[in-house]
């Protein structure tokens, strides 16, 4: 008898497998209600959108200095040569080691408010935001927008490729060139 016909060994593997699980993904808090969850995780999809603004205009859109070969080659690799050429399929996301250094990050200054429970849920949140902008930014360089939304979207981020890299760094919305003062011309200015 090996055991699996009682069901002992399946029976003794199941607190091995949470015992595992546990260590890798720490159970949520009972406390965690449904609009807590919710609250958070909206909390760290809005945050990403602040982060991805800050990023974008402030870390990519660097002034480097024309005398520093190894900064120049940096931003061009960060990010210039995403504008140089924008309708290149393979270089519209950031690289997964950059990705996971920069989310580690983020992570870290994110998590000091939050007790653990709220910093995880407040990065699941900034995930989410983060794949949808990977997801939206691919769209809107080679996708077909048909919903009046994407084609707004996808015209204003366009204009920032091809018209005026120094406005509209928004990319999933316009939501902080507003107050950031970095709405692009319109054509009445």
């Amino acid at each position: 008898n090996d055991g699996f016909a009682s069901g002992q060994s399946a029976g003794a593997a199941v607190p091995a497998v949470c015992r595992v699980s546990g260590w890798l993904f720490p159970p949520v808090e009972q406390r965690v209600t449904l609009p807590h969850f919710a609250a958070y995780a909206v909390l760290g999809l809005v945050l990403w959108t602040l982060v991805e603004y800050v990023l974008h205009r402030f870390l990519f859109h660097l002034p480097v200095a024309a005398n520093s070969r190894t900064l120049i080659t940096l931003h061009y690799l960060l990010h210039g040569i995403h504008h140089k050429f924008p309708l290149d399929r393979s270089r519209l996301v950031l690289p997964p080691v950059a990705a996971a250094i920069l989310t580690t990050l983020v992570y870290q200054v994110v998590a000091l408010p939050f007790e653990l429970t709220e910093a995880r849920l407040v990065l699941a949140g900034g995930l989410l935001g983060y794949t949808a902008y990977d997801v939206l930014h691919y769209y809107l360089h080679h996708g077909r927008a048909t919903l009046p939304y994407f084609r707004r979207l996808r015209t204003y981020h366009m204009d920032h490729h091809f018209k005026d890299c120094s406005s509209a760094f928004g990319i999933t919305s316009r939501l902080w060139d507003v107050p950031f003062g970095t709405l692009p011309a319109t054509k009445a200015d």
